[in-house]
């Protein structure tokens, strides 16, 4: 065994070396390329996803026709993104504060699912169409939210009873949430 760690010629120290640096080039390209799936870099798919589906069923149901297809796609959709999250847990780098605002947003989807849920339950269609739009505007203000300019939609929608007020405050807390990741600005404007 000795004499394999030194060999006598120079040409098999030489094809010993390559190999050792195939290996880890090759090792190296399998970690970064082909074997991971971080989470990180596909959860934004999936809240645009869940969002979407809850904006189609609010849709539905302003339209007197709630689909539970659609129910289901959403509740199977927010299942999957809270798998996802989970999976964030085995990453590395990942901190606890982003584990937290995952965790947050994953409540916040359940409470406006729920919402959703007794929305469809009692039948209410009046004034649902500003909060369709709404939730509209948040799926696209998320997908630019690590751009350094945007800006926060104002809330004017005025609510008659108790459901629609839980369903202004579910949507507020997704756009609190939102301002909540914007990044933070190291520079004046003012400079």
């Amino acid at each position: 065994a000795i004499t394999l760690l030194l060999p006598a010629e120079p040409y098999i120290a030489f094809y010993r070396a390559l190999d050792t640096l195939t290996g880890v080039v090759l090792s190296v390209l399998a970690m970064y390329l082909f074997i991971p799936s971080w989470t990180r870099r596909w959860l934004d798919n999936y809240v645009c996803h869940f969002i979407e589906l809850e904006q189609q069923w609010l849709q539905s149901i302003a339209n007197g026709t709630p689909d539970i297809a659609l129910r289901w796609q959403a509740h199977a959709a927010l299942r999957q993104l809270s798998l996802e999250v989970s999976y964030m847990k085995l990453e590395p780098n990942t901190s606890a504060r982003e584990l937290q605002d995952w965790q947050s947003f994953l409540w916040l989807g359940l409470t406006l699912h729920c919402t959703l849920v007794v929305l469809a339950r009692q039948g209410q269609q009046s004034q649902l169409r500003p909060f369709c739009q709404q939730l509209a505007a948040w799926s696209t203000l998320f997908r630019r939210r690590l751009q350094p300019q945007w800006s926060l939609l104002p809330q004017a929608t005025t609510v008659s009873d108790e459901v629609h007020q839980w369903l202004l405050q579910d949507i507020a807390q997704l756009y609190a949430w939102l301002h909540w990741q914007q990044p933070f600005q190291l520079t004046s404007k003012h400079q």
